[in-house]
């Protein structure tokens, strides 16, 4: 599977199906609302 350069080069969208709230901190679609990190992506593709 991972000799697949096609796999390699794709890219999927996170979406997060169910927000859990974590010490006052949920995720969006990859997003961080509230705490100190607030509308920053979760992950570091996405800046």
């Amino acid at each position: 599977m991972y000799e697949d350069e096609a796999f390699l080069k794709l890219k999927l969208q996170p979406v997060t199906q169910t927000p859990i709230v974590v010490s006052g901190a949920s995720v969006n679609n990859g997003i961080i609302i509230g705490g100190i990190n607030n509308m920053e992506p979760l992950y570091l593709s996405e800046k």
